[in-house]
């Protein structure tokens, strides 16, 4: 269970995470998939947020740049909708720990009709 917590701080998505010994890998630094699996739910939350009350989304594409490791301790994603199309959201994320810049991701996001949400 990677235990996430879910906010909305002036209009942004944020989701946090405390690294675990855990969800440590062998080098003693959190496993790749935990920030990444962090910033898609930010960028996801931040989808659903724009769409309203019953919105739907899809991840179709996340790119994340890893620009340093996440070590013990608590790591924050905010997430920025970047352009909202008919069938597609772009969504920027961003992932932190304490003040420093960890990892960076671009999101696309697929807009679900309901009939789509049925067919799930």
């Amino acid at each position: 269970m990677l235990g996430l917590s879910f906010a909305v701080e002036d209009g942004r998505a944020v989701t946090t995470l405390e690294v675990r010994p855990h969800l440590l890998n062998q080098l003693g630094i959190a496993h790749g998939g935990v920030p990444y699996a962090l910033v898609d739910t930010a960028c996801g939350m931040a989808a659903i947020l724009r769409l309203g009350e019953g919105g739907r989304v899809v991840t179709q594409d996340l790119h994340y740049r890893y620009h340093g490791p996440a070590r013990l301790g608590l790591i924050r994603a905010e997430a920025d909708i970047i352009h909202h199309g008919s069938r597609t959201m772009v969504v920027q994320g961003r992932v932190y720990q304490e003040q420093t810049l960890i990892g960076s991701a671009t999101a696309t996001f697929a807009i679900l009709s309901s009939t789509e949400v049925e067919k799930l």
